[in-house]
């Protein structure tokens, strides 16, 4: 999950995007859409616990921290860890 083209900081508008990482040379890519996330400054945060409300929390912290973030490419990471949706753990990358 990547959230982009902010206009403003987390109460204003910006773009939404979920995908999944892909070889360039899959067979048939048509009609997909890619986005690239380009290289910044990150700063890396954890969320663990029950899904979807560790996530949730999580941007409630960052929102309330008073952390200077850039607003530039924000991502979520969900891999192996975050299939057991009881004990999950999700690393959210912060453009600073």
């Amino acid at each position: 999950a990547v959230y982009f083209a902010y206009e403003g900081d987390h109460r204003h508008p910006f773009s939404y995007f979920i995908g999944c990482k892909v070889a360039l040379d899959a067979p048939d890519l048509s009609g997909l859409q890619s986005l690239t996330i380009p290289s910044q400054r990150y700063l890396q945060k954890v969320a663990h616990g029950t899904m979807p409300d560790c996530v949730a929390n999580a941007w409630r912290d960052i929102w309330t921290s008073g952390l200077a973030r850039a607003y530039g490419y924000d991502f979520e990471r969900y891999d192996e860890r975050s299939h057991d949706w009881s004990n999950a753990t999700v690393d959210l990358f912060l453009s600073i």
